[in-house]
């Protein structure tokens, strides 16, 4: 089959940040809010002046889930953002779902700073000093990101069952989805997902039945094509990492997005393949649909900047070694505090490791079920750290 590859880029980029607006500002938000629920639709709210030039939102009749008492939109080419009803610049009071066009024409880069610059015109404050600007600025968190790969072909029929799990975790958790995420129309297949969010993901579908079903005419100059001569059809392969995934790779920060997202990307691409079934048995020998090593091939070379060359297995026995130590921390300063309460002496401290150790084996003796179902629970919680 042939397969002419037309463009890829960052498809998706979600970020919540640690920080506050200015209470100005949140009334303003829910003032606009009700006159939204009296128009039964968003309602514009103009901020700024003049001079400095204004920023025109869209908000919406509703927030969102987790807390987000307003919602609002910058435009087609800008993001949707959630804000909580909250001036405590410790919590994550501030999240951003950049839109596909905006990184359609501006790429991450241009996301980044227009987030960043919005977030700036709005007053928001956070927990980081910025000793050139001496401003307290917000902490970003990166929760999701996906990538694109677009081909033109004459035709694609793909199966679920074409796909394969590349390693034991995933295929585990995949192989029962396989099915069960295909939409068809007629008798042909236009879309298949495999995976769930908020972990890894990946979608092949029909994009050229996509922006007719949601009105996204916008693609066809984006890939420099005229859908009057048009013949054929445009399949995206879509790689997706929700918040679990990102975690593994210990990925948050932008700057974390700018040392390994290609990482993160490669990773779910040659985890879940979509392949050409031969009579091989063993699935896991089928070789690559030409369009998936076309789309490895092109995010090795269009996410270099974005590569660290980490491996997973390192990345996660480093965050198994993060994580023994908070447990470590913890367990110290409750040792101390225990030993005070008890009326010792901080040097009687191995006293009342003694009595701890008493404790828990007395209760594993006298409850060994309970202490079970525990310890399998914890064992089943950190099985991603492969231990």
């Amino acid at each position: 089959m042939e397969a002419k590859l037309i463009y890829s880029n960052f498809d998706g980029l979600d970020v919540s940040f640690q920080g506050a607006l200015p209470r100005n500002i949140l009334r303003h938000l829910e003032e606009t809010k009700e006159a939204a629920k009296k128009n039964r639709g968003d309602y514009p709210l103009l901020l700024g002046d003049a001079e400095y030039g204004y920023l025109c939102l869209m908000v919406g009749e509703s927030g969102s889930r987790g807390g987000y008492a307003y919602r609002f939109d910058t435009g087609p080419d800008g993001a949707t953002w959630f804000i909580a009803n909250n001036e405590d610049p410790e919590r994550w009071n501030i999240r951003a779902s950049a839109h596909s066009l905006a990184l359609a024409l501006k790429g991450y880069e241009g996301v980044k700073t227009d987030m960043l610059n919005f977030l700036a015109q709005l007053e928001a404050i956070g927990p980081q000093w910025d000793e050139k600007r001496q401003l307290m600025l917000p902490k970003e968190r990166i929760s999701r990101i996906d990538f694109c790969c677009d081909f033109q072909v004459e035709e694609l029929r793909p199966e679920s069952k074409h796909f394969v799990a590349h390693s034991r975790h995933v295929k585990r958790e995949h192989q029962e989805q396989l099915d069960a995420e295909v939409t068809a129309q007629g008798n042909r297949v236009q879309s298949i997902r495999v995976g769930e969010m908020p972990n890894r993901q990946v979608a092949l579908y029909n994009k050229t039945k996509e922006i007719v079903v949601h009105g996204k005419s916008y693609w066809w100059d984006i890939w420099g094509i005229d859908p009057k001569s048009f013949s054929g059809e445009i399949w995206r392969v879509e790689p997706r990492a929700g918040k679990t995934e990102l975690d593994f790779w210990n990925l948050k920060s932008f700057a974390d997005f700018e040392a390994k997202a290609g990482d993160v990307m490669l990773g779910i691409l040659n985890a879940i393949r979509f392949t050409v079934p031969t009579s091989d048995q063993k699935h896991s020998r089928w070789p690559l649909h030409p369009i998936w090593q076309a789309s490895i091939e092109k995010a090795e070379s269009a996410l270099a900047p974005y590569i660290s060359k980490a491996e997973r297995k390192r990345v996660l026995e480093g965050l198994r070694d993060e994580r023994i130590q908070m447990f470590f921390t913890q367990f110290r300063g409750s040792l101390t505090s225990l030993t005070a309460l008890m009326g010792l002496d901080l040097s009687e401290l191995p006293t009342t490791l003694d009595a701890v150790a008493d404790d828990a084996l007395r209760a594993l003796k006298v409850h060994p079920e309970a202490a079970k179902q525990k310890f399998n629970q914890a064992e089943m919680r950190y099985k991603f750290f492969g231990t």
